[in-house]
């Protein structure tokens, strides 16, 4: 049961309302909140209520009124000058009755995926409430490495996952090269499979960071027209020169920021060369194996 609670105090989800995660001054991950907010607190046992603890601080110098409702339903209520300065925390408690289970809703982790002109992909319908993105069949630019089928004919023209990817985009590289063959993809409604988000990793973590990052630039230097393939590596170079300055900088001054992710990006500069030797007679047997052009590639991409 305590694996299940660490669980489900890790599936939170902040879905409206809120600003981009921060930390506190002892490395704690928090959240700010907008005039209002929603979140979705996931249950694991039906007949018992879901006892809820939270450290509040607030930035506002006027009076205010906190009120946390579940499902329009007051559970808690509290006054600012209940709250103390944005240099501490108060601790509140409070519950959400068994009886609100009725109301709980399942959240949409894909409906497949989409892609923009930076060639990062989308997950659509992510982290909202499943009540009916479509009620047929959608084409959609890939689906989720999570679940999907497809026919026998695809495997054997594209072959398999990218063994190098280990995880995240391996789906996308997949479809881009099916697409390249002329496969399409659908997503269908009626079709439910039940997935945790980072079930078995951790969300922003160094090897989460280096894998997005690294596998989505190695799909598009397998998967896309040269001119798309060179700007993509150009602002991921100039991206870590950037970064890595920064660094130095801050480290020079005596400050110590909370970017992982920069020793990451000089770690997947020096790396790209050896993938570029490793997978160049792939590129080739993808890039000359096309049967629709990159124009229909191009018109899957979004603004996002």
């Amino acid at each position: 049961m305590q694996n299940i609670l660490k669980f489900a105090n890790s599936s939170i989800k902040y879905l409206k309302g809120f600003y981009d995660a921060g930390r506190d001054k002892d490395g704690n991950i928090t959240q700010k909140i907008k005039k209002e907010a929603l979140v979705a607190i996931p249950y694991v046992v039906k007949n018992k209520n879901i006892n809820l603890e939270m450290r509040l601080s607030f930035l506002r110098k006027e009076e205010f009124i906190l009120e946390i409702s579940c499902f329009g339903d007051p559970v808690y209520k509290i006054s600012s000058s209940g709250l103390k300065d944005d240099k501490n925390f108060t601790e509140i408690s409070f519950k959400i009755p068994k009886e609100k289970f009725i109301h709980a809703k399942d959240i949409i982790n894909s409906c497949g995926s989409m892609i923009n002109k930076s060639f990062y992909s989308k997950e659509i319908g992510f982290e909202t409430f499943d009540e009916g993105i479509s009620n047929k069949p959608v084409e959609v630019f890939a689906v989720p490495g999570s679940s999907f089928m497809v026919k026998k004919e695809v495997i054997k023209q594209v072959g398999l996952f990218d063994e190098k990817f280990f995880t995240y985009y391996e789906d996308i590289d997949f479809c881009w090269r099916a697409r390249l063959k002329g496969w399409r993809f659908f997503f269908a409604p009626e079709s439910v499979v039940r997935h945790f988000h980072c079930g078995t990793g951790q969300e922003w973590s160094y090897n989460f960071i280096y894998h997005v990052l690294r596998n989505r630039l190695l799909m598009v230097y397998k998967c896309a027209w040269f001119t798309g393939f060179l700007k993509s590596y150009l602002n991921f170079c100039a991206a870590a020169f950037i970064n890595l300055i920064f660094l130095i900088i801050s480290r020079i001054k005596g400050e110590n920021p909370e970017r992982i992710d920069i020793p990451i990006r000089v770690r997947i500069f020096f790396e790209f060369f050896i993938l570029v030797v490793l997978r160049f007679i792939l590129r080739i047997k993808i890039r000359t194996g096309t049967v629709i052009s990159d124009n229909e590639i191009k018109a899957w991409m979004q603004d996002f």
